[in-house]
């Protein structure tokens, strides 16, 4: 597992587990799917509050009621917001690769190296 942190939010990412998935991933799509939709023609600051708004709602969803105002406070800034869209993707990838690790470690250490294994059978 992998630990996302971002300002006083702190939890633990399990990628390999099927409830964690499936949440990110439903959120995750719908969040793609509302900033379609988020104003750019009128003004900046409306763009950057829509943006933001969505921001706060994902992280809510994913890990619950309260978690924006952990991780953001009183602040509505769109860098900052993608700064913790960009730490969770960090923190998602770390814990990918490390589960790829341990797979593959264990493929290694309980199936062996197949080409070892026929040499000895020579």
């Amino acid at each position: 597992m992998a630990v996302f942190k971002f300002g006083n939010f702190e939890t633990e990412i399990d990628t390999s587990d099927f409830g964690f998935m499936e949440k990110f991933e439903t959120c995750s799509i719908a969040l793609s799917e509302k900033m379609e939709k988020v104003d750019k023609a009128g003004t900046r600051s409306n763009a950057i509050k829509q943006t933001c708004k969505l921001a706060f709602g994902y992280f809510n969803e994913l890990f619950g009621e309260g978690t924006d105002r952990l991780m953001f406070g009183d602040s509505t800034n769109m860098r900052i917001c993608d700064q913790a869209m960009f730490a969770l993707a960090a923190a998602i990838e770390e814990d990918s690769k490390a589960y790829e690790s341990e797979v593959k470690a264990g493929l290694s250490k309980y199936t062996g190296n197949r080409e070892q294994r026929r040499r000895t059978k020579k």
